[in-house]
C-alpha cells in the first residue's frame, strides 16, 4: 500500500513538474516572439552606421543585400536571446520581470546549431520587460527596442528627484547601471549619475521633467567630450527622408 501511495505522489509530482516545464517555455516563446519582433521593427525602422550597424537605402542596387535584411532571419534560424526571470518586483504586482540577453546580434539554427552574426557594431545586449501573463501585455521597460510608457508605474514626483532612483534603475538597465545618486537640478532637467557595468565607466543620466520616459545617457569619449546615448530619430523622421 505505501509503495501505491508513493508511485502516486511521485507520478502527480512528475506531471506538475513537466507542466511548470511546459508552461516556461510556452512563456519563453511567447516573450521571444513579441520581444524578437520589437527589436526588428525598432532597428529596421531607426537604422544607422552608428545606432546598429545598418545603413538605410530606400532603392536597393544590383548586388547589394537590402539594408533590413540582417534583422530578418532566415528559414530555420531564430534570434540567439536567453530569456530568464528577475527577481525585481515591478510597481504593479500583476507583471512579472524578464531579463532578454542577446549576442550581440546573432541567429542561431535549432537543427545543427549553426550561429550567424550580422553586425560589427551591435552593442545593446541587454534588455528589461514586464509580462503580465494573464493579459499576456507585455511592458517593453529597457533596450534597444520601442519603450513602453511606464513612469506612471512609480511613486516618482517631480518635486522630489530621489523618487525617481528606482524608476531610473528599471528604465536603464539596458546599461546595467548601478549605484544612481541625484546630483542638481538644472533648469527643468534632474542630473544623476551612476556607474555602468555594460560600459564600463561613470555615466551621467539627464532627465528632462517634460519627457520622463526618455532618460539620456552621458558619457566622455576619449577626447574628453560628452557624448549623448539612446539618441535616435524622432518618429516623423525616416533616416535619408528628412522632412518626408
Amino acid at each position: 500500500m505505501k509503495t501505491k501511495i508513493f508511485f502516486f505522489i511521485i507520478s502527480i509530482y512528475g506531471s506538475f513538474s513537466v507542466r511548470a516545464q511546459i508552461d516556461t517555455i510556452s512563456v519563453n516563446e511567447f516573450i521571444y516572439n513579441r520581444v524578437y519582433k520589437n527589436i526588428a521593427a525598432h532597428n529596421i525602422r531607426f537604422c544607422s552606421n552608428s545606432y546598429n550597424g545598418a545603413i538605410y537605402k530606400p532603392i536597393f542596387r544590383s548586388n547589394a543585400d537590402a539594408f533590413y535584411e540582417g534583422f530578418l532571419p532566415d528559414h530555420g534560424f531564430r534570434l540567439k536571446m536567453k530569456v530568464e526571470k528577475l527577481n525585481w518586483a515591478y510597481p504593479l504586482p500583476e507583471f512579472t520581470v524578464y531579463k532578454v540577453y542577446l549576442q550581440n546580434y546573432q541567429y542561431i539554427n535549432d537543427s545543427n546549431g549553426v550561429e550567424k552574426k550580422h553586425f560589427d557594431i551591435w552593442s545593446d545586449n541587454f534588455f528589461l520587460i514586464g509580462l503580465n501573463q494573464v493579459t499576456k501585455e507585455i511592458k517593453y521597460i529597457s533596450g534597444q527596442f520601442f519603450i513602453s510608457a511606464i513612469s506612471d508605474d512609480f511613486r516618482v514626483s517631480i518635486k522630489d528627484p530621489l523618487s525617481f532612483l528606482e524608476y531610473l534603475k528599471f528604465r536603464e538597465y539596458r546599461y546595467q547601471v548601478k549605484d544612481i545618486k541625484f546630483i542638481k537640478k538644472k533648469k527643468k532637467s534632474f542630473f544623476y549619475e551612476g556607474y555602468s557595468n555594460s560600459l564600463g565607466q561613470k555615466i551621467k543620466i539627464t532627465m528632462s521633467l517634460n519627457d520622463l520616459e526618455e532618460p539620456r545617457i552621458i558619457v566622455e569619449n576619449d577626447n574628453d567630450r560628452q557624448t549623448h546615448l539612446q539618441k535616435k530619430p524622432l518618429l516623423s523622421f525616416w533616416p535619408g527622408n528628412a522632412g518626408h
